[in-house]
């Protein structure tokens, strides 16, 4: 990796070229993007070369579109976007090329993580409010607020087969909502002690099993 790069989060994703969804000015097929310490995101192309010990691959392009760590990136293929969240409050959409840059200002702290609804295409992000904001990536525009958690939200997810949006916070609570009528439907807490930090501290939705797959010093599905 370049030098004074921290990776902080990553995403490997295939570009729309590959899925017969349109083009991508042919651009690389499997991908990677990186987000850092710094705001920066880097996207390169996965070869087999990346696996070569001393290589070091040449990003595709590198970008800035924050001020302060990446905490979370995706692609998103219904709207051909790279999405990230950062510490600085931002969540940005970078366009394939790296060069447009659009931002959703609706958060005013620090933001961990989002998820995309597909089945009702808004986008839901969250952090250091304790509140799940909704909100439209093709307008951005907020269209309403999921609150409740008493503590900062580390994690989103969205099950669009049942309608789920799946949220944990840093207490490891756990709470479904429903994503049309958005109401709290459950919380789970985790009163398990965990050792060293009792704390989550990644976490994924597995579609195949319907189950969620929390880590923290050891990973456990739940």
């Amino acid at each position: 990796l370049p030098d004074g790069f921290v990776p902080m989060c990553c995403n490997a994703f295939v570009s729309k070229a590959i899925t017969g969804r349109g083009t991508a000015g042919g651009a690389p097929h499997h991908l990677l993007a990186l987000g850092d310490s710094t705001g920066r995101l880097l996207v390169y192309e996965q070869t087999a070369s990346m696996l070569s010990p001393g290589e070091t691959p040449t990003p595709l392009w590198i970008s800035k579109p924050h001020k302060d760590y990446v905490t979370r990136v995706e692609y998103i293929l219904d709207f051909d976007r790279i999405v990230t969240t950062s510490l600085d409050g931002t969540v940005c959409l970078t366009e394939f090329s790296g060069k447009r840059k659009d931002y959703f200002y609706g958060h005013s702290r620090a933001l961990h993580s989002f998820c995309y609804c597909a089945s009702f295409s808004y986008v839901a992000s969250g952090g250091q409010e304790r509140e799940i904001i909704l909100w439209n990536p093709y307008t951005l525009k907020r269209i309403t607020s999921l609150v409740g958690h008493q503590a900062c939200i580390i994690g989103i997810v969205c099950n669009d087969e049942h309608g789920h949006i799946i949220s944990v916070d840093d207490k490891k609570t756990i709470y479904v909502w429903d994503t049309k009528t958005y109401d709290l439907l459950c919380k789970v807490p985790d009163t398990t002690p965990r050792w060293p930090e009792s704390t989550f501290s990644a976490f994924c939705f597995d579609h195949k099993s319907c189950a969620l797959v929390v880590a923290h010093s050891r990973i456990e599905v739940l």
